[in-house]
Parts: structure tokens; sequence; C-alpha cells
């Protein structure tokens, strides 16, 4: 069981020695037990004392910095509060992010214990401004003796940080989220209370096109209605004419899952589009897409060239999700097979095909983890074809891998933004007797420390 220690903890002389993917900076005690510290970076000397003790680690808080790491940022990345928790890497500088990323990756394979089997090469990245990138953002609503307010939870709390203007969010929306929340509150609507289970406004949910430039806002509530909803979609629309949609999302659970299964249109369309990789797509609020334009571009042109898809391959994609990875790569295969468990995704990824004159590839709605006799009868058919992987965090799973694996697929693309289940998986591959030359590191979320990564696995 875990100690907290009290304020009088003797303060701590530590030397910083990496910072781990939740931007913690790692360090030794004398006696050789792992502290960490939030808000430092590898080579930082810093003062620290004691806040949380378990078995194996202590938690602790800093006091000061002593000596600066050259690895450390001379120029604040945000003005957000440090306990908003968002930008885990603010503190550092980009290339030292990237090492650490790269250094992630390296441990996950290692702790699955195939770092001897496969080579983990340097972070891929867009380049440039490191900011701005985010198309969705999910701001939760408080309210307080002023008035309703929204910002971030803090980091491991369900604490509301207002603040409006995050750094790695579209700037477009900032404006929109400032009047969404000051119309409602101006309204007199409450703010949904999680302690008690009362009140009505619980996130006001924002999404953007980079490419087209439209916005979709969404109330989401605990309630079967928005109280002078179409007031409010009026004032929103006649303020912003990027606003395309204005949605109300039902969500009257008294749980920390932030979307209701139920939407309804107030004003305008139930999505935007975007393009990505010279295809338009139709995105609903509900639909996974992938939250830095830039870096799925990056991310898919590189998964492509790893697996040298050919217009003789027929690709295999579980998890599709509204269709954007097979989509992409419909110019350059023979054929397009996906896989999702969400009804309405799939009828999703029908229209994006359609949107893009895209005639040869076909969708099914079923468990990609549970899809073996839709796998068996495209392989019957095609024994070279592709499988692409676009798990969850908690990646394939051993049926699946198992399965791809009696099965001889001759080539199994991953895409990952979990290193660790990724690893776990590759495992059970490797071990069936499949190679893979590297994994590559792909930074899509830039000051914050998840990375997507890709591998291309071969049957030898």
């Amino acid at each position: 069981m875990s100690q907290i220690k009290n304020k009088n903890e003797k303060p701590l002389k530590l030397k910083i020695e990496s910072v781990n993917s939740y931007g913690c900076g790692v360090a030794h005690s004398d006696d050789g037990k792992v502290m960490f510290v939030s808000g430092t970076v590898g080579g930082d000397e810093v003062t620290a004392s004691v806040i949380k003790q378990e078995k194996n680690y202590s938690v602790c808080r800093l006091i000061s910095v002593d000596v600066s790491s050259p690895h450390r940022t001379d120029r604040e990345f945000c003005g957000a509060p440090n306990a908003c928790g968002g930008c885990t890497y603010r503190h550092m500088k980009y290339s030292y992010e990237l090492e650490t990323k790269k250094l992630t990756v390296e441990d996950a394979m290692r702790r699955a214990g195939i770092s001897d089997r496969v080579t983990v090469s340097d972070v891929l990245s867009t380049g440039g401004e490191h900011g701005g990138y985010r198309n969705k953002v999910i701001y939760p609503v408080c309210k307080v003796k002023s008035g309703l307010r929204y910002g971030y939870y803090a980091s491991g709390t369900h604490k509301v940080i207002p603040y409006s203007d995050c750094a790695l969010t579209d700037p477009v929306m900032a404006p929109i989220a400032s009047m969404a929340v000051s119309l409602a509150d101006s309204l007199g609507i409450d703010a949904y209370d999680e302690n008690t289970g009362k009140g009505l406004l619980r996130h006001v949910y924002l999404r953007s096109g980079e490419i087209s430039g439209e916005v979709l806002v969404c109330y989401v509530i605990n309630g079967s209605s928005l109280p002078f909803a179409d007031k409010i979609a009026d004032r929103l629309c006649g303020a912003f004419g990027n606003i395309v949609g204005v949605l109300v999302n039902i969500n009257k659970k008294k749980t920390n899952v932030i979307l209701g299964n139920e939407f309804y249109t107030v004003r305008g369309r139930d999505y935007i589009t975007d393009t990505l990789l010279g295809k338009q797509f139709e995105i609903q609020a509900a639909a996974f897409w992938q939250v830095n334009r830039k870096g799925a571009e990056k991310l898919y042109s590189t998964a492509y060239s790893l697996a040298q898809i050919s217009d003789k391959d027929t690709l295999i994609d579980l998890y599709c999700g509204i269709g954007s990875v097979g989509i992409c790569a419909a110019d350059k295969a023979k054929r397009i097979l996906g896989i999702e468990i969400v009804p309405q995704a799939v009828e999703c990824a029908k229209k994006n095909a359609a949107l893009n004159g895209i005639t040869n590839a076909e969708y099914v709605c079923a468990d990609a983890s549970d899809s073996e006799a839709a796998i068996k009868s495209i392989l019957t058919e095609e024994p070279d074809a592709i499988v692409m992987l676009d798990p969850p965090r908690k990646g394939c799973g051993d049926r699946l891998m198992n399965f791809i694996a009696d099965m001889n697929v001759k080539k199994v693309l991953y895409i990952s933004c979990n290193p660790y289940s990724l690893a776990t998986d590759m495992k059970i591959l490797l071990d069936r007797g499949y190679t893979a030359t590297e994994v590559i590191p792909v930074d899509m979320f830039p000051r914050t420390g998840h990375v997507e990564t890709i591998v291309c696995l071969r049957k030898q």
C-alpha cells in the first residue's frame, strides 16, 4: 500500500537520467530506489521531495531545477498550468523528445524479448511547428462562482483546469468554444456534476477540417434535449461562418465515458469534410479520425512504402474505421477489404469510397479480432493478400495473431498507437516464422508522450 509523505519531508538532490512517456523524469536515490519527478528533463540536477511512496518507486514534487539540462527548452511551449498534463514533453527540446520516443519503442521491444530480432529506426516527424495540429478537442465544463468554465482535466484527476488557449489545438477552436460555453452560461444551463450526477452540460466537443476549414460543434449533455438549442445554434453559426453543424450528444450515464450513443442535429449537417493524401473524407462526430492530418499523411505514406504495396495486392484492412487507411491506398492496390465492428463506421467507409470514385473497396461489419471466416475466405482466393492492422491501444491479441500465422499470410502491415502491445503481438508472429527488418516510429503527437509505430512482418 502506498504512503503519502508529508510536506515536511527532507528535500532530495537528484540527477535526472531519462524521461518516461508520462513526462516524468527518472532518477535513482542513494539507495537505488527509482524516483519519478514531473517537469524534469534528462540531465537536469534538481531538488525534489517525496509526495508518494510505493514499494519499488517514489513520486516526487519538483522544488527547483538547480542545474538545467542542455536538453531543456529555453522557451515555454504552452501557457497552460503544469497541472494540465497535456503537453508532457513541454519542457524539452524537440530533438530530445524524438530521442526519448525512440527509446520508448526500443524499451517496448526489449520488454517483449524481441530487441535482438528487430531494429528501431529514428523517429519520423513532419518537422516545422509542433503545435496547433489537433483537429479534435473535448472540453469538460464545470460550474464556479462566476459561472460556467471549461478547460482540461488536471493530470490523473477529474478536476477541471480552466484554460482555452491550448498550444496543441487548431487555433480556430478557441473562440468557438468560448462562445459555446458563454451562451450556455447566459441562458442558465447548468454544468454536470460528476459527484451528484446532476446538472446538464458535460462537455463541449469540437472537430475541425484542416483543408476544408469546416468546424463541427457538439454539446454533450446529461439529458434528453438541450434548452434553447435553436437560439444557441443561430448565434454560433451567425458568428462563425466555418461552423457547418451544431449537434447534441446524449449521455445520461454516470460514467467517465465522454460520448453517449445518441446524437441529434440542431443545425446544418452531422459531419465535416477533409482531405488526406488527396482523398476526400466525410468525418462524423463519433468516427475515429487521426487528430494530426499532416502526421497521418506521413504515417500512411511510410506504411505503404514499407509494405511495398503493388497493383497485384489485395489489402485486408482490419479495424478499418471510416476507411482512411485502405482508401488512401486504393490506387496502389488491386482490391481493399475493410472489416470494422461499428456499423455507422462501415456505412461511412462505403460513403467515403464512393466519394472518391473508388470501386475496388468493400466493407464488412464484423469484429476484427473475431473475423477469421471473412479473412479465410479472401485468403483462400488470394493467398498473397496483405493484412493491415491498426488496432486500439490494447492491440490485436493472441487469437488473431495466431490465426494470421496459421493462415501463412505473406505480409502483415501493423500500425500501432501503443508500442508495448505492438511488441507483444509482434513476438507471436516472429516466433511463428515471420521477420521484420525495421520498426519505424512516427511522431503523430508532438509534445506528448504518445508515438505511432509501423512494422511490416513478412513470412519467411
